[in-house]
Order: C-alpha cells, then structure tokens, then sequence
C-alpha cells in the first residue's frame, strides 16, 4: 500500500481454532499475481524484493496452518489464517 490505505487485522477465537484475517483496501492482485502468491520469482515491484509472503509460507510450513487469500484488482486483498487449538 505504497499509496497508503488502511490495513486491518483482528483476532477470532472459535471452539476449535483462531482465525486472524488481515484486510486492507490497496491496489489489490489481478488473477494472475493471485495465482503467482507465493511464488518465489515473483514480485509486484520494480524497486525491490518482495520476500514477505514467501517468509510467511515458509515460516508456517510445519505447522497445520491454513492460508486463503482474497484479491481483487482496485478492491484491496484479504488474507485469512486459520491456526487450530491443540486440545
């Protein structure tokens, strides 16, 4: 949101699992940068590397962590982590 915007992130407890969507209202992603999330080659900016998502997955992959990401073009992304309880 290089432009600025407003980001928001909140904190759901469910019987069984935590629920942490981040919303923001930015520039959003085409179906093709959605597709390409988490590729490692693939960023949205000329000026640098764009590492963080591809820190995220990384730093999840042990863990029984479920990623859905939401975009749309002009409308902003919306990402929902979904991390169980362990009873």
């Amino acid at each position: 949101m290089s432009s600025g915007g407003t980001l928001r992130i909140s904190v759901v407890r469910e019987t069984s699992s935590f629920i942490v969507p981040f919303e923001d209202n930015g520039c959003g992603m085409c179906e093709l940068e959605l597709y390409r999330f988490g590729n490692p080659l693939f960023q949205l900016s000329s000026k640098g590397k764009e590492r963080g998502q591809l820190s995220l997955l990384g730093l999840i992959s042990n863990y029984p962590i479920n990623i859905t990401v939401f975009s749309k073009k002009a409308s902003g992304t919306s990402v929902e982590i979904v991390y169980p309880i362990q009873q």
